[in-house]
């Protein structure tokens, strides 16, 4: 089940795909926009790539969003409740992810925030479901955003591991 948002300009359809669910990005709506206004509204909000597909004339903008962080642009929580995850996914998979990851180092006896932490950076699609334990310490949150094309860190990193195996491998000669 989707949802339709109404909106001054169009329509923003939510959608949840089953690659992107918990087990990889903690639950993350891809949102299909009518107008590219609405995804400048959103903008701050949409993480990842934005996708423009040229087939699609009612919904040709895509892009990708915590339900959380939904439910906040639209004050309205009852967003987990209406969505339903579709039994098919409609969007390509990603060659890598943006990721977050959020300490909120919580006073266990007062209750407040001290001493936040949040990181940054990028992985292989393959590698997006360790990063929760890629760290020292398990971290609080950790959120996910499909890419589309590879970050150049990425690519230097990948271009390095083709080098050394390149350059490490010999052959057997008699």
């Amino acid at each position: 089940m989707t949802v339709l948002i109404s909106t001054k300009r169009g329509f923003i359809n939510a959608v949840l795909e089953p690659q992107f669910q918990e087990a990889i990005t903690g639950y993350m709506a891809t949102l299909q926009f009518s107008d590219y206004d609405d995804v400048r509204m959103l903008k701050n909000d949409l993480r990842g790539d934005i996708l423009y597909d040229r087939t699609n004339s009612m919904l040709p903008f895509k892009g990708f969003i915590h339900l959380d962080d939904l439910a906040s642009h639209f004050n309205c929580n009852n967003f987990w409740s209406r969505l339903q995850t579709n039994k098919v996914d409609f969007t390509e998979t990603p060659v890598a992810y943006y990721w977050r990851v959020y300490y909120t180092g919580e006073n266990q006896e007062e209750g407040e925030v001290v001493d936040s932490e949040t990181y940054f950076g990028h992985c292989l699609a393959s590698d997006a479901r360790y990063i929760r334990w890629s760290f020292e310490a398990l971290p609080d949150v950790v959120q996910l955003y499909p890419i589309f094309t590879l970050p150049a860190e990425l690519r230097e990193t990948c271009d390095a591991t083709r080098r050394h195996s390149v350059s490490g491998f010999h052959s057997a000669k008699s």
